[in-house]
């Protein structure tokens, strides 16, 4: 139990790398650097993020992250690129976290870390799909914004409230294990449209 309660609520935090990758990335090393902003505790084993020379890259690419995915169309593509390094991400934080503790426990918390972010992508995707199907394109900004907060929000109650993370941890592994049914069967549909829209080629007569 005590190592339950050690490691894997900050294993909540690997959802968010499957809504914002670089994002969260980037928080936990800006946060990392400036010791939390005296409000929360950063793992120990996060310091190698708050480096310049990592901070620096994880920067950019967070800002080209929030960019991107405010825009139609072009967030459903950055979804669809990102279906597999979001879930490495999530790997990859998870054993970061988990490596005070060593052994099997690293690939342990490796793969649940990325089974959240795998399991939050879904959700994510799905929903962006969903709002474009619905005609509802012209509020993706909106959307967008409101799941960066989401994230900021979330890191920042994760860090500070362990059995919070804990539990919101598993709730949104099971709500977004849940949503994968309607993702396939919503990416099934778009496949079909577009197929139907595409003239087959004519044999020989």
């Amino acid at each position: 139990m005590e190592i339950v309660l050690q490691f894997f609520p900050s294993l909540a935090l690997c959802a968010l790398a499957g809504v914002r990758l670089f994002g969260v990335f980037f928080l936990l090393g800006l946060l990392a650097r400036l010791d939390g902003l005296g409000l929360v505790a950063v793992p120990p084993q996060l310091a190698m993020l708050g480096h310049l020379v990592v901070l620096f890259p994880l920067g950019l690419l967070a800002m080209l992250e929030l960019f991107v995915d405010k825009l139609s169309w072009v967030d459903t593509l950055w979804d669809g690129c990102f279906t597999l390094p979001r879930p490495l991400g999530g790997m990859a934080l998870g054993a970061l976290l988990a490596w005070p503790a060593g052994g099997s426990m690293i690939g342990v918390c490796a793969v649940l870390g990325g089974l959240l972010a795998l399991a939050a992508h879904a959700g994510k995707a799905g929903a962006r799909i969903h709002l474009r199907d619905s005609g509802h394109m012209a509020s993706t900004p909106v959307v967008s914004l409101a799941e960066d907060l989401f994230v900021i929000a979330a890191a920042f109650a994760f860090l500070q409230h362990r059995l919070l993370a804990l539990a919101l941890s598993g709730g949104v592994l099971m709500l977004a294990l849940l949503m994968v049914k309607d993702v396939a069967q919503t990416l099934v549909g778009c496949r079909q449209r577009l197929v139907g829209r595409v003239p087959l080629p004519r044999g020989p007569a």
